[in-house]
């Protein structure tokens, strides 16, 4: 039969051989079809006898029917197309998975060709039905059976499939062994196989292919979103390689519909696979193991993976853009719980189509504030963060998160980077620049975070990828040039790029360069900066550095002022590089052949100090500028450095243009010739103070120099030694010599509104900054003796005097003073300042140094000068500093030590912290109050400039006599030592028979400032905690000490309530309250507050106003914290449904803690609204009943939306705000709406109020807002309140009470109309209306309300 049935084909007789065939049993048929697909060498063969040939011919054969024939011959016909696609299947079974690509194109021909027989095949034919079902259970149990298949199997199901949907005859199963064939419409048996496939198990080899075919077969949207989960089961257990092919297959599905179901099974997926590989994973060598696969999962295989399936996404949403709004929308809706490494990593590459890239990068942007905003309250709300046992709210690490994106980028995710690098730029211009708010270590703001997390991407991305770095360099190129407010962060990115990457910095050099060219046209700071960022660059390269000197050569000569300090500050900044370059820049020494040798930077400085010798003759604001950097590069100095007797002669030669030597014992300066004149305007031509002052250090570093080179010729010491007689005798001169010597007169003009008022002003402040460069040259250059004292002390008393008249003579054009402190515009130096205050005011075993500093001591008007000056430099750190000046680190410690020895080691007042008694004009500050300030702000200074090193200067600055045998080992046991101190100099204070209220007010301050410092929280369990400490110190103090300053009440209060909030029993709020209420009385009047013993006696008549205002705005803070906290709850609630690792969320418990602390807040409103306050007091109150009512209304609608048990704490809490909260609530309306009618009757006709009309007017219009808004959440309250009642099945209405009084309306119309009525035409009518009531009625309408609640 074989034979003939080739015959027929090799002739091409296809009629014949279907007439053949019809005379063919269907056995012979089955039979050679088994034969030729069994047979290698048949199915193999491409010829007329092959395998596909002879099944071509036999479906074309079977399918002619030229003549009518018998409908029993057409089913025959049927029949047997059937039986060759059955038996074909039925071997592919057998054949199992053959993954030869010849195989596979021989039995792509022969699938295909038998899908296309089914396709055009009949359904109305029960025959052909019977063999679809067959062939449909054969695929199906075939997959059943766990076995994996060949791929081309699966694509009989589609068709098969497509068949059954279009059938309207009945399907009947074939019958088993034992049971009888069912029969039901072809689309239920459609629904049943879907249903059968997606029950089974399939092997891992079959999904792919499974998976594809889903495509092509009709589903409704539940039978597709069960497929989808099925495929997605089935992640874990496939190949590495099998995953970003399936995932193909899922977004090409995805068109069908469930889109975001897609893609939320993909992230999901691979956020936890990052999860879980990172928590395994300690370097890259490290493997994970899947729990369902056999294959090991390296980090850099799952980089990838997912690099693969990113770019499968983006291309997918390229094709279908609805994929990738429905992407947006996925991540939106989970908020910042969906900002996970993969997720983020898919929103960065969606942000390279252009349709997508500002919805992505602005998501991104926002969720990463919103993180950053949520760190800084979780940092100022200890609780939260105890409640927050879920870790939900805090445990999002952004730079980690980052971290890992970045590291990934080399390891298959290259389509992120540019898209990342955009992020990093966008995060960078959004945190603008600020004035410095970062108030103690750890407490960063949200811009701060912003800004290290931008310029840590740029880093790390310029350290890893070339691609990036040109752009890069280009953006902070572009923010420097555009003068753009981010400059300042882009310039510290620079600045870390030069230091971390010099090998890869140097290739773009011609780019830097191109910068430069636009110095001279930025503003100061930023030209500063900018040099800053690259001098190590221009130690390194010659080429930069030569450029830069052509730029500052031209930038001095330039017209305008801001180019020339430019050119200065560059300048100087070369020569201080010179000065430095082994300490810092040797690590970029290495790299470059163009270092700076010994010859050539000595050439280089020479050239430099040759181009400031043009700013002599320049603008005084310049040669301002160049005196200060030259003291600062002075202080830097090296002994064998040739440039400063170089320095020395040029200072010396312009000092003596102002300076006459008339005799041996005579000399005086020119102050004359230090004013000019212009456009009739006086104005400083030269600050003869700071020349003197950088001239005496001059003095100080060449004399230094030609003793390190003894025996040196080069050096001639004969001119310095004539620069110092000179200047002794200027000294001298200044001694002895009058104000009236110098051409300034007590009794001239110095108001500044003249022009001889303005120049005599310019003239006395250049002596006053004269006599204290005298102070600073006799203190430093000389050794310390008692004729040096008493040198320093006189010439203190002519600034003093000098002062005095310029303070009380003094005054601008409106005749207000205009010198007001007497440090304001000192020019001593740090360094002075500290070894002077050391010298002066610490205690010396040495009996002949002491006799030394007792003459200083002694005055008291010096002792607090230094004091004074010491405070105000100390301000100023942190403008200006330097993290690695050392120098400056040093000097404050030193500072420290004197202020702890002198004015705390020995808890009293000493000669030195005593008031001058003989001057009877100084108000102002105690030298023990400054010094204290002073040692408050060198905290702040330490933490804000050094804040790794805040725990060595408290140990170094305090006294080793008070140390107890233990020495604390952290920095909160230092704290506590100082507190601790600080705790008992303030008792002292008040406990004199008259308290020293501004010295305590200091002292507690400065406990305020270290309590801020303290790292652990407030645990109950620890009762020996630090904080718990001070506040039971705190409590003691408020209960035992009656205190009736109100600014020092309002700090003690203060502090108290805002240590105590973060404890888990804060009852001093509500104690604080109800303490108000028994001295104020309540809203009737009926209480005396001379009869009651309040339990905190700091709670009297006097401090009773501000701290009412304190509980006030502190219960607002807590009810905004409270508010914050129920949105995040909601989150959690989420997570928790989602059960996302989330089992040990209790949520009962996080309830329970939120209901006590709203008890302990109302219980404190509760009083208040008893308590007779002031008419802004009460409209405080009433705005903040206003955010309690906002509080509950988002308490109750979580437990609508979380839909659990009502407890008894919440029913208290209930109880407690509807019954009392509210019934207080309609008395203080009614009380705050009677109150002008009440001051009326009061007041009567003995005097006149002292609220005018028109304020009245505005205090009734602000009542006409609040009360409404106040009645409208008390009414949403009340209507939330009754739909969970409805769905608690609890009844909570019982706890709201009907009010009488519900509605408000002020008359406003009648009070314009009397208003109108009643306009005054003379003074006596004036006063007549101010005396009497103004005829303004306020008319509190009350109706009986008899609402049905629904």
């Amino acid at each position: 039969m074989e034979a003939r049935i080739v015959d027929y084909i090799a002739r091409k007789e296809i009629k014949e051989l279907g007439l053949f065939l019809d005379t063919v049993d269907l056995q012979e048929i089955k039979k050679l079809v088994i034969n030729i697909l069994k047979d290698d060498s048949k199915f193999y063969n491409e010829n007329v006898t092959g395998c596909f040939a002879i099944v071509c011919a036999l479906f074309k054969a079977l399918a002619i029917d030229d003549i009518k024939s018998e409908k029993n011959a057409l089913e025959d016909r049927n029949g047997k197309r059937g039986t060759i696609i059955h038996e074909i299947v039925r071997w592919l079974i057998e054949k199992g998975c053959d993954t030869s690509s010849f195989f596979d194109k021989v039995i792509s021909d022969l699938v295909g060709i038998c899908v296309n027989e089914i396709a055009v095949g009949t359904t109305d034919s029960p025959v052909m039905i019977g063999v679809f079902v067959e062939i449909t259970t054969c695929i199906i149990h075939a997959i059943q059976r766990g076995n994996s298949l060949h791929g081309k199997l699966f694509s009989f199901l589609p068709t098969l499939l497509s068949a059954f949907d279009s059938c309207n005859e009945v399907v009947t199963f074939p019958s088993g062994q034992n049971t009888t064939g069912h029969s039901m419409s072809g689309q239920d048996y459609k629904n049943y196989v879907l249903n059968k496939l997606c029950n089974t198990k399939w092997h891992a080899n079959n999904v792919l292919s499974l998976a594809g075919e889903f495509r092509d077969i009709t589903m409704s949207n539940e039978q597709l979103n069960f497929a989808v989960e099925k495929i997605m089961s089935h992640f874990d257990a496939m190949d590495i390689n099998g995953v970003p092919p399936l995932i193909y297959q899922m977004l090409l599905l995805s068109r069908k519909g469930q889109k975001r179901l897609i893609l939320q099974g993909i992230t999901e997926f691979f956020n936890r696979l990052d999860d879980e590989i990172n928590c395994n994973q300690d370097d890259d060598t490290n493997e994970y193991k899947n729990n369902n696969s056999v294959d090991k999962l390296s980090f850099s295989q799952l980089s990838h993976m997912e690099g693969t399936v990113i770019i499968h996404i983006c291309f997918a949403i390229t094709q279908d853009q609805e994929l990738g709004n429905e992407f947006i929308k996925y991540m939106k809706s989970g908020k910042t719980s969906s900002l996970k490494s993969f997720s983020i990593a898919c929103l960065l590459s969606i942000a390279r189509i252009h349709r997508f890239e500002d919805q992505a990068l602005d998501f991104l942007k926002t969720s990463i504030l919103t993180v950053f905003k949520d760190m800084e309250k979780l940092e100022k709300t200890k609780w939260i963060t105890k409640v927050d046992i879920s870790g939900i709210i805090s445990s999002l690490p952004l730079i980690d998160l980052f971290q890992n994106i970045i590291r990934k980028t080399s390891f298959g995710w290259d389509q992120v980077t540019q898209s990342l690098v955009q992020l990093g730029i966008i995060l960078m211009d959004l945190a603008v620049p600020s004035d410095t708010t970062r108030s103690k270590k750890g407490m960063s703001t949200t811009t701060s975070m912003v800004k290290d997390l931008g310029t840590k991407i740029l880093l790390e991305m310029f350290k890893i990828h070339d691609m990036v770095r040109a752009e890069i360099l280009d953006q902070i190129q572009s923010r420097i040039i555009s003068k753009s407010s981010s400059v300042e962060y882009f310039l510290g990115l620079l600045e870390l790029i030069v230091k971390e990457t010099p090998e890869f910095i140097y290739n773009y050099i011609a780019r830097i360069k191109g910068t430069l060219e636009y110095l001279t046209f930025l503003s100061v700071t930023t030209a500063d900066n900018l040099l800053k960022a690259i001098q190590p660059l221009l130690y390194t390269n010659q080429s930069l550095r030569d450029g830069l000197m052509v730029i500052l050569r031209k930038g001095l000569f330039t017209k305008e002022l801001e180019g020339r300090q430019i050119a200065l500050i560059g300048y100087l900044r070369l020569l201080k590089m010179q000065a430095i370059h082994n300490r810092e820049i040797c690590p970029m020494s290495q790299m470059s052949s163009d270092v700076i040798l010994s010859d050539n930077r000595t050439a280089l400085s020479f050239e430099i100090i040759g181009n400031l010798r043009k700013c002599f003759s320049q603008q005084p604001q310049l040669r301002l500028s160049l005196y200060e950097g030259l003291l600062e590069l002075m202080d830097i100095h090296q002994c064998d450095n040739p440039i400063f007797p170089i320095i020395f002669d040029i200072l010396y030669s312009h000092f003596q243009k102002f300076f006459e030597l008339r005799s041996s014992l005579y000399a005086t300066f020119h102050i004359e010739n230090c004013i000019e004149t212009s456009n009739g305007e006086p104005h400083i031509l030269e600050p003869l103070p700071y020349l003197l002052a950088c001239l005496s250090k001059s003095i100080a570093t060449f004399n230094k120099t030609i003793e390190g080179n003894e025996g040196n010729s080069k050096f001639n010491g004969a001119q310095l030694e004539e620069s110092k007689m000179k200047l002794k005798t200027l000294i001298e001169q200044l001694i002895h010599s009058d104000m009236s010597e110098f051409m300034i007169y007590p009794n001239a003009d110095f108001r500044m509104s003249s022009k001889e008022g303005s120049r005599n002003n310019m003239c006395a402040s250049i002596l006053l900054g004269m006599y204290e460069a005298a102070i600073e040259h006799t203190f430093l250059a000389s050794e310390h003796t008692s004729q040096s004292s008493e040198i320093i002390l006189r010439l203190f008393k002519r600034y003093t005097a000098l002062f005095e008249v310029l303070k009380e003579k003094s005054a601008n054009a409106r005749g207000r003073k205009t010198v007001t402190s007497i440090t304001e515009n000192s020019i001593l130096s740090f360094k002075c300042i500290t070894e002077l205050c050391k010298f002066t005011l610490q205690d010396i075993d040495d009996t002949e140094i002491d006799a030394t500093n007792s003459v200083l001591r002694a005055d008291a008007g010096f002792v607090k000068y230094i004091t004074a000056v010491a405070h105000n430099k100390i301000s100023q750190i942190m403008s200006n500093f330097n993290p690695e000046d050392e120098k400056t680190f040093g000097y404050c410690t030193s500072l420290a030590q004197v202020f702890m020895n002198e004015f705390i080691k020995s808890n009293k007042a000493s000669v030195a912290t005593r008031q001058d008694n003989n001057s009877k004009k100084d108000r102002g500050k105690s030298v023990f109050t400054i010094a204290i300030e002073s040692l408050a702000s060198l905290i702040q200074a330490v933490s804000f400039c050094w804040p790794d090193k805040l725990i060595d200067f408290l140990a170094l600055s305090y006294p080793p006599e008070l140390a107890n045998e233990v020495i604390p080992n952290d920095l909160n046991g230092w704290l506590d030592l100082y507190i601790r101190e600080f705790e008992q100099l303030f008792i002292i204070s008040l406990s004199e028979r008259i308290p020293h209220i501004k010295e305590a007010l200091g002292l507690f301050q400065t406990i305020t400032l270290l309590s801020s410092h303290f790292t652990d929280s407030i645990d109950t369990s620890e009762s020996h905690g630090h904080l718990e400490q001070l506040v039971t110190w705190l409590r003691a103090l408020c209960k035992e000490r009656v205190i009736e300053d109100t600014i020092l009440a309002k700090n003690i209060i203060s502090l108290l309530i805002k240590l105590e909030k973060d404890m888990p029993d804060f009852e001093t709020s509500a104690e604080i309250a109800h303490d108000m209420l028994s001295v104020l009385g309540d809203i009737n009047g009926n209480a005396d507050g001379n009869e009651v013993n309040p339990n905190f006696v700091i709670v009297n008549p006097r401090t009773s106003g501000i701290i009412c205002n304190i509980l006030i705005g502190s219960t607002e803070n807590m009810y905004e914290e409270i508010e914050w906290f129920l949105t995040r709850m909601k989150l959690i609630c989420s997570v928790k449904d989602k059960d996302l690792n989330c089992e040990k969320v209790n949520m009962t418990d996080v309830e329970q803690i939120i209901c006590s602390r709203l008890t302990t807040i109302i219980n404190t409103m509760i009083y208040m609204e008893q308590t007779s306050l002031q008419d802004s007091s009460s409209e405080q109150l009433i705005k903040c009943l206003q955010k309690t009512y906002k509080v509950m209304i988002a308490l109750i609608k979580y437990k609508i939306a979380e839909g659990g048990e009502i407890l008894k704490h919440f029913i208290d809490l209930i109880e407690l705000t509807g019954l009392k909260l509210t019934e207080n609530l309609y008395s203080l309306l009614l009380a705050f709406g009677s109150k002008p009618e009440i001051n009326r009757i009061q007041l009567g006709k003995k005097r006149k109020p002292k609220t005018k009309p028109t304020t009245q007017k505005a205090r009734i219009a602000r009542e006409s807002k609040i009360i409404p808004d106040l009645i409208f959440l008390l009414e949403q309250y009340e209507r939330y309140l009754i739909q969970l009642t409805k769905k608690s099945k609890v009844d909570l209405t019982q706890y709201i009470k009907r009010a009488t009084n519900r509605d408000f309306k002020i008359k406003t119309d009648l009070m314009d109309e009397n208003d109108k009525n009643s306009k005054p035409t003379s003074q006596e009518e004036v006063e007549e209306v101010e005396g009497e009531d103004n005829n303004e009625e306020v008319v509190l309408r009350s109706r009986q309300t008899k609402r049905r609640r629904s």
